[in-house]
């Protein structure tokens, strides 16, 4: 196996705590425009770009297109809401920043990447002070598909510089996550049990391996082969 050169990780649930703020303020913002969605109907959905979450749900809900102003005006509640729950909740998954520490250390870049816009994911690096930490934050306003298309991870690549799928490392919580990650064809691919997904449903994924949380990284990979 080629040398890893970049690791990267998805935010909600995988870095951050997900105490299901994302799918509360979704439910939220789709109740106040009409259109009902429960939070089991959402789960599927983890990870993926909002707006695109949006559209599908106007269209399933309503069996015709949402406009794309009514799409923007659903997508801005949601921003609102979810910022607003991060502005009074947000905390590091534990041992996050030690594992952070320990890539760095083995001269690894890390990125950010996420289906948030990139409004909220300014406010979640800015309000744990993580700016130093990360070479590339890429948000899903930055492509035209989200997961599990690959272009957030390709994207990330692009913005440090990293030439070789066979160098990444990914790391997410969610199915739309490792679906996103071996369609990019990336060298490791791990999931982490930090999100709302137990292990039973993210073992139907393809993944490398899948841990406990992002704590567990540095062991992995001082063992990996």
């Amino acid at each position: 196996m080629q040398e890893l050169k970049l690791a990267i990780f998805d935010v909600a649930g995988t870095v951050i705590e997900d105490h299901g703020e994302v799918v509360s303020s979704f439910v939220d913002a789709l109740a106040a425009h009409g259109i009902g969605v429960s939070s089991e109907e959402l789960m599927e959905f983890k990870g993926a770009a909002k707006r695109e979450v949006i559209r599908f749900m106007g269209w399933r809900k309503r069996n015709e297109p949402l406009s794309e102003p009514a799409v923007e005006a659903v997508y801005a509640d949601f921003e609102r809401l979810v910022n607003e729950r991060y502005e009074e909740q947000l905390a590091p998954i534990a041992g996050a920043e030690e594992t952070f520490e320990s890539l760095r250390k083995r001269g690894m870049q890390m990125a950010l990447t996420t289906g948030f816009g990139q409004a909220t994911l300014d406010l979640v690096v800015r309000r744990l002070g993580w700016e130093e930490w990360f070479a590339a934050k890429i948000s899903s306003d930055e492509v035209k598909m989200g997961r599990p298309a690959p272009y957030l991870i390709f994207r990330a690549m692009e913005r440090c510089g990293c030439r070789s799928v066979h160098e990444v490392l990914n790391v997410g919580d969610t199915p739309l996550d490792l679906q996103s990650a071996k369609n990019a064809g990336v060298a490791v691919n791990v999931g982490v049990l930090s999100g709302l997904y137990r292990r039973e449903r993210l073992m139907c994924e393809p993944q490398d391996a899948l841990l406990a949380s992002v704590a567990d990284l540095p062991a992995l990979l001082a063992n990996w082969k």
